[in-house]
């Protein structure tokens, strides 16, 4: 257990209809750039700062900024593309408050807590670049629901991307932007235990309701668990 001093505590300032903020923000200056998962709405809120120490104890996950090629989605790169020599700039850890999300993605990401690895689960009905962006999205909500957090640090690697079809990548990304609102008001409105076995299994019986996964999910999910549980238990 160790403090991070003065880290940046991020809250949704309430300037759009959807409580996510666009931590690129907060590493770049006087560029238009933001992470794949994020609604389109959201582009411009960066939120409220807070500056304030952290204990290291209270993060359940950390994602690390990516340089050279970042996760941005095909919209930023068929609009603007991405330079090679691309980096973030230096800055604190930030940390998203309960209440607000930010999307995060599978590339250069700390699951520091074992309590948490049933967050893990990828969805398997949802496109493919939607599936680690949904699990993001559902992992924060259970994370609140524990008193863990989701901190963001700045670039410690660099990515050379493979070639992609960046329509294709697009058609896939779509429910990113048209399924945020429900997909957090879903998340939202269930009431969670703090156990992580318990409470993602509440999320995606939630997101059944709505059709953001289909019923074969939660059939799916319960047995991941099943025998992630079993393995957790042999460790």
């Amino acid at each position: 257990d160790e403090t991070i001093e003065n880290a940046q505590w991020i809250e949704d300032d309430q300037t759009n209809g959807t409580p996510a903020i666009n931590i690129y923000a907060h590493y770049t200056e006087g560029q238009t750039i933001w992470p794949r998962g994020l609604s389109l709405e959201s582009v411009q809120t960066k939120g409220a700062v807070e500056i304030a120490n952290i204990s290291t104890d209270e993060i359940g996950v950390v994602q690390g900024l990516v340089d050279s090629d970042p996760d941005v989605d095909a919209i930023h790169r068929l609009i603007f593309g991405v330079d090679a020599d691309f980096k973030f700039n230096d800055g604190p850890v930030s940390v998203v408050k309960n209440g607000t999300y930010s999307p995060f993605n599978s590339q250069n990401t700390l699951w520091s807590k074992s309590e948490c690895f049933p967050l893990l689960y990828l969805p398997s009905t949802v496109t493919f670049r939607f599936t680690d962006i949904l699990r993001g999205y559902v992992a924060q909500r259970c994370l609140w629901a524990m008193g863990y957090k989701v901190a963001f640090t700045p670039s410690s690697a660099y990515q050379y991307r493979n070639v992609h079809d960046y329509y294709k990548d697009l058609v896939d990304e779509v429910p990113c932007y048209t399924e945020a609102r429900q997909l957090i008001d879903t998340l939202n409105n269930v009431d969670l235990s703090g156990d992580a076995f318990v409470d993602i299994l509440t999320c995606y019986k939630g997101l059944e309701k709505v059709r953001i996964v289909q019923p074969e999910e939660v059939t799916r999910l319960s047995l991941w668990l099943k025998d992630l549980k079993e393995i957790m238990e042999k460790a």
